[in-house]
């Protein structure tokens, strides 16, 4: 995972969450020419990395190397010998922004950390980054998920990533998804059981024209190449440049496409509570025979009924209020359990019939 930090003294302030995630890299495409001219007149970058976080750096240089006039790389001083392993990155932090006032961008890397970090590690790297927002005022701090490690949805990464995630949706961060680019070929085909390595690259690669590099560590080219492009497009939106959403971009049914009616009612596929619902969908729904098959039915029939209720703003918040108790049991079954929720609706239901029975005898 990838820690950013950005000095806000002049750019927009983040009013939701700005998620870079694998249709970052799609939209790519719809960047503004003239904004990365801009992106490299205003920041100044410091990163420290070791070997995975390298990744976004090839992918810079892979773009760099395509036009080199219009996707020259911005300032970027490199540390590649320490991550947020080492606990040393937060005063390591301290020290360089409090020495190099010209810096405005700061990303620090994950080095697989996630894969077995304790729930109150990552709280500890939450709080920590929260203390720094303080201490810095001035200054964004971007979150990042890690990457990814074959364990799938049921794996310690990707409860570590979710917790982060979450955290960043509910109070409105900037996040570099990390996982979420490994997860998806450029066609919007679904990995979540994937690899750094990157299986899909090599299947996807023998089948389509695919760029080169050196070397994209741990991982192939094409990774690294999706990163670079996910990143530029993050950077260029914390300009307050909007970037539009390409009209052919994957909006794949099977994994990770829009959730119609809450995207039309929140207004925004990115908005935390959506993301909530898609992650839901993606790890209990899909999974299973019957939950395929409702989200097949889901988006044979939602679309007109979605572009209905995305033309009127009473009807948009009544379906918003409606949603939040599907919401709720969402966010509360994807970060509690499953388990937890049954044990939670049985005693909540046992309470409930032993309160009747009482009045009943009373009366």
């Amino acid at each position: 995972m990838i820690m950013v930090v950005l000095w806000m003294g002049s750019f927009p302030s983040i009013a939701a969450a700005l998620i870079a995630d694998h249709t970052a890299a799609v939209n790519f495409k719809n960047i503004p020419a003239d904004s990365f001219s801009s992106v490299r007149s205003t920041f100044t970058i410091y990163y420290g990395h070791t070997s995975h976080g390298s990744q976004i750096i090839t992918g810079l240089s892979m773009l760099e190397n395509e036009d080199s006039g219009l996707y020259g790389r911005p300032t970027i001083h490199e540390d590649d010998w320490i991550d947020l392993g080492d606990p040393h990155w937060d005063p390591l932090t301290r020290n360089y922004l409090d020495n190099h006032p010209e810096t405005n961008l700061v990303l620090w890397s994950w080095c697989g950390q996630l894969s077995w970090y304790s729930e109150e590690e990552v709280n500890d790297y939450l709080t920590k980054m929260s203390q720094l927002e303080a201490d810095y005022p001035n200054i964004t701090f971007v979150y990042m998920t890690g990457h990814l490690d074959g364990t799938g949805s049921s794996g310690t990464l990707y409860i570590n990533n979710n917790r982060i995630g979450a955290f960043c949706s509910a109070h409105n961060k900037v996040v570099f998804d990390f996982a979420d680019i490994e997860s998806y070929d450029p066609d919007g085909n679904y990995y979540p059981d994937g690899s750094d390595g990157c299986e899909w690259c090599s299947t996807w690669c023998a089948t389509h024209s695919c760029p080169r590099c050196d070397d994209c560590a741990h991982s192939q080219c094409i990774n690294c190449y999706l990163k670079g492009k996910a990143f530029w497009w993050m950077i260029v939106q914390l300009l307050g440049i909007v970037v539009p959403a390409s009209p052919s971009a994957p909006d794949d049914s099977n994994r990770g496409g829009n959730c119609f009616i809450a995207t039309a009612s929140y207004g925004s596929q990115v908005e935390p509570h959506v993301k909530i619902l898609r992650e839901f969908r993606d790890v209990y729904l899909l999974p299973s025979t019957l939950g395929h098959a409702l989200v097949n039915i889901y988006y044979q029939y939602s679309p007109p009924v979605a572009d209905f209720i995305a033309r009127h703003d009473t009807l948009r918040a009544i379906v918003r209020w409606c949603l939040l108790p599907v919401v709720f049991v969402s966010y509360a079954t994807l970060y509690c359990g499953i388990t937890t929720i049954i044990v939670v609706v049985v005693i909540a239901s046992m309470m409930a019939i032993s309160l009747i029975l009482f009045c009943f005898r009373r009366v």
